[in-house]
């Protein structure tokens, strides 16, 4: 005996619990979708994965109240984006098998989608930051710290978390720029960098100036606090006619040396250095340049040395 076929869904009946096929073609997507960046190659296996094994979770969408027969997607926006591959490979309207929410409100859309993609890790921060920025406005609490417990309930993550994610969103977009996933990863300001930048001054260019340096610089979060804390004269050190605190002083030393000499290790265990010039076309040049580099870094190191253990007898 035949399985019944399924009737695809041409118009706006709900689907009363259970999934029910829907023409690609008659699915819009969530414009206030918190959700922004989408890594292409996931997407690319993901539409693989349809077509070979099926939709294996259906997607969410509710009644377009404006348009008869069209649907708009509230959860599970990275599988009608692989669907998009496969209409644009096959040159077919493919079908989304699709739960019908019955519910027809902004604010209940918008909080089924964050819910949907707060805890999947390829969740970009920026986006992530956002998401929470948007649910602390909406939220109904009387003062800052009740909208941020509003919101951690809701996201079931801690206060810290979310006040740490609201000061990202207020990061200028020169900045967030820099966090795009797509940079080679040296050319990335990380999360944790980004969260004490804008924690450290509300100045746009002064965030712009420490990121930059940031990662020009290869600073771990470690350098950056102490960056942060020498470019905006906060703890008495740095900048500004202020005096310089010796014990912070000491700690920046340290976390030259101590970066460095991780630095230098990983440098000297980790790359063949025949190899990184067999490639260059100015190979000679370019190892007498970065010879006389080393030359004068190791001439530094030395004067350090001296001063280090010209008090105290060292060895």
């Amino acid at each position: 005996m035949a399985k019944p076929s399924l009737q695809i869904v041409e118009n706006e009946e709900p689907g009363l619990g259970k999934p029910l096929p829907v023409k690609l073609s008659r699915i819009e997507r969530y414009a206030e979708q918190p959700r922004r960046y989408f890594d292409p190659k996931s997407l690319e296996e993901l539409a693989d994965d349809i077509q070979i094994d099926g939709q294996r979770t259906p997607v969410s969408v509710c009644r377009n109240s404006a348009k008869g027969g069209v649907f708009i997607l509230i959860g599970g926006e990275r599988r009608l984006r692989a669907f998009g591959i496969i209409r644009d490979r096959t040159g077919t309207d493919p079908i989304v098998n699709c739960f019908i929410d019955t519910v027809n409100d902004e604010r209940h859309h918008f909080r089924k989608a964050f819910l949907d993609n707060i805890q999947r890790e390829d969740l970009i921060p920026l986006d992530e930051a956002a998401a929470y920025r948007r649910l602390f406005n909406e939220s109904t609490g009387e003062s800052h710290h009740a909208k941020v417990v509003e919101v951690a309930r809701l996201s079931k993550k801690s206060t810290s978390h979310v006040e740490n994610y609201l000061e990202l969103d207020t990061l200028p977009d020169s900045v967030k720029k820099l966090m795009n996933p797509e940079l080679p990863k040296d050319e990335q300001l990380s999360r944790t960098s980004a969260v004490d930048i804008a924690r450290s001054t509300n100045d746009p260019a002064l965030r712009l100036a420490l990121a930059q340096e940031a990662i020009e610089r290869g600073l771990d979060l470690a350098e950056v606090r102490m960056l942060i804390s020498v470019k905006t004269g906060k703890s008495g050190y740095g900048i500004g006619g202020r005096m310089r605190k010796p014990a912070d002083d000491y700690k920046a030393f340290k976390i030259f040396l101590g970066g460095a000499l991780n630095r230098a290790r990983r440098i000297r265990q980790g790359i063949d250095i025949n190899g990184l010039y067999a490639n260059r076309d100015q190979d000679l040049e370019d190892r007498k340049r970065d010879a006389r580099i080393i030359r004068e870094l190791v001439s530094h190191l030395n004067d350090l040395l001296k001063d280090v253990e010209s008090e105290g007898g060292g060895s």
